[in-house]
């Protein structure tokens, strides 16, 4: 194994039944996030065709069965702080 990650150990992806787009204000079916592990950047998306078989790759992350809102950890954080500035 070498001592240096490749970029695509780097990256891993979380899958979803449903995924809220905020800009659309819309839950989208069946999407997939790529995430590098580093940074914790979303550094893609994709569709999942509906019934299409996917193999899961070690680290990967199957949330199909649940609804993902992306950000709510950085509003919780940020509100209290927003009376102190």
């Amino acid at each position: 194994m070498s001592a240096t990650m490749s970029e695509d150990d780097n990256i891993f992806t979380v899958h979803t039944s449903r995924l809220f787009s905020v800009p659309d204000k819309i839950f989208m079916p069946d999407m997939s996030l790529q995430i590098d592990r580093q940074t914790g950047e979303i550094v893609g998306t994709f569709v999942r065709e509906e019934g299409e078989p996917f193999d899961l790759k070690p680290g990967d992350v199957d949330l199909r069965h649940l609804y993902v809102i992306p950000g709510l950890v950085g509003s919780y954080t940020r509100t209290p702080m927003d009376g102190y500035q």
